[in-house]
């Protein structure tokens, strides 16, 4: 009663302005419930936990907007929550949590996570999270954005950064250098052979809508052997039982006389359009035709050239660049 008719008086007796000043400040200061739940709070102003508009509550009320200088820790979030290192929600999140370093979350409810550290959302579902280096989600229906790695037990939507891990691939799509699907993914062996790089030996790893290959190889037509180390990337369609067809794009570094590492350009960039037949569970068969670009040193061609099959050639930036159609075939397993 006091404190009901203390509001008025102050209100009363002052300017619009200070007015509004008075009002925002006993939302936000003084326990005025708008919610149906006891510990339900529209607006939560903190600087560290539990120095906060919530006080020693923190961890029992649920915000709908929350704002941190340094950090906030509530049992929920349902609109937007703002934190200078970090945001932590223990039991749910909505709407969207944004910290300079770390979001975490006990239940993602379709929330969004930015941070500029790492995004962990427990359970739950999660339609973007983008971090500066990790992601962690339950279930991911969006996009999971790293610079370094994103880890989910089932994506429904694409993970990009340099190392994904999931452990349902059937539905998601994972691009970066080191592709995991615990199951539905994609870890295959090959052996090729071609005129680029005579024999090869190939490791795929991702799912067949996005793979990474690594290769490794041997130029024995060269006099002397020469040596190759490639890196690339590829996608798979099934098309019929047991046929499928693959687009495959890799660049490959050439040694010369045997040195890979010597500052100079001996390079190739491949793409191959192979048809694979499964002739039995985990061993398939291989063939089609490649396109191919060489890039080479103007001595180094001079006395070595990538293919003598070259269909046309010509000077770019000092270089000698040359293209070619070639074939490629092997075995996978």
């Amino acid at each position: 009663m006091f404190a009901a008719n203390f509001k008025h008086i102050i209100i009363m007796n002052t300017s619009k302005s200070v007015r509004w000043t008075i009002q925002i400040l006993l939302l936000i200061l003084v326990p005025i419930n708008i919610f149906a739940h006891e510990n339900e709070r529209f607006f939560q102003f903190g600087f560290i936990p539990p120095i906060s508009s919530n006080g020693m509550n923190s961890a029992k009320t649920i915000n709908a907007i929350s704002v941190n200088l340094i950090g906030g820790y509530s049992a929920g979030n349902k609109i937007f929550e703002l934190g200078g290192a970090w945001n932590a929600s223990r039991d749910y999140t909505k709407g969207i949590q944004i910290a300079g370093l770390l979001n975490y979350s006990g239940n993602s409810d379709n929330s969004v996570q930015i941070s500029g550290l790492g995004n962990i959302a427990t359970s739950g579902k999660s339609p973007l999270q983008i971090g500066g280096l990790f992601n962690v989600a339950d279930r991911v229906n969006g996009v999971q954005l790293s610079g370094l790695v994103n880890v989910a037990k089932k994506v429904k939507g694409v993970q990009i950064g340099l190392i994904n891990y999931m452990e349902d691939g059937e539905a998601g799509v994972s691009i970066g250098l080191i592709n995991v699907a615990k199951h539905g993914g994609k870890y295959e062996f090959e052996v090729s052979f071609s005129e680029v790089v005579n024999t090869m030996f190939s490791f795929r790893m991702g799912t067949d809508r996005f793979y990474t290959i690594f290769s490794g190889g041997i130029n024995y037509f060269f006099s002397p052997l020469e040596y190759a180390v490639g890196l690339g990337f590829g996608t798979s369609i099934d098309w019929k039982k047991s046929w499928s067809n693959q687009f495959e794009i890799q660049a490959f570094a050439i040694s010369h006389e045997k040195e890979i590492t010597n500052n100079s350009t001996n390079n190739i960039i491949q793409m191959r359009f192979p048809f694979c037949k499964e002739l039995g569970k985990h061993f398939k068969l291989f063939a089609g035709p490649t396109l191919n670009i060489g890039l080479q040193e103007a001595e180094i061609a001079e006395s070595a050239r990538l293919s003598q099959w070259a269909m046309w050639s010509s000077k770019w930036n000092g270089l000698d660049v040359s293209g070619w159609i070639g074939l490629s075939a092997g075995l996978r397993f």
